[in-house]
């Protein structure tokens, strides 16, 4: 190999940056946005959808997106040099039911989402720790 053919096969590659191929998301969904809002997946954009319509007509008011709910401080232990982090539960959507009478915590989920470990002890802390209930949709 010349030191030509050398250059142009290593220098030249190495000059010019490789983008990275898109991976897929790891359950399918595809990210949407809609009103200045990104929304995880096209079926949480359908329901923010379905709740505007909602707050419209009048049957749910407060609307609000990606509550954030703090289930556990963040805490520095003993010999650690760094705090851990708080532990968090972020709602995609919390609205006050009218005919209800009450607020109302939802998390869009698929089957399989639901089923994840991480999900369900969230979800289990919400109700022992802060008394509330997500609805799943």
């Amino acid at each position: 190999m010349t030191v030509q053919q050398y250059r142009e096969l290593y220098l030249n590659n190495s000059q010019t940056p490789k983008k990275k191929p898109k991976s897929k998301p790891k359950y399918g969904n595809k990210k949407e946005a809609l009103d200045g809002y990104l929304f995880d997946s096209q079926k949480e954009m359908n329901r923010y959808c379905e709740l505007k319509i909602m707050l419209r007509a009048g049957l749910i008011r407060d609307l609000r997106l990606q509550v954030v709910y703090e289930l556990m401080p963040s805490e520095k232990l003993h010999g650690e040099t760094r705090a851990k982090a708080a532990l968090r539960y972020i709602a995609d959507f919390v609205y006050f039911h009218i005919e209800r009478g009450q607020a109302v915590i939802e998390d869009v989920k698929s089957r399989k989402t639901a089923q994840l470990p991480a999900y369900r002890q969230k979800k289990h802390a919400m109700k022992s720790l802060l008394g509330l209930d997500i609805e799943e949709v």
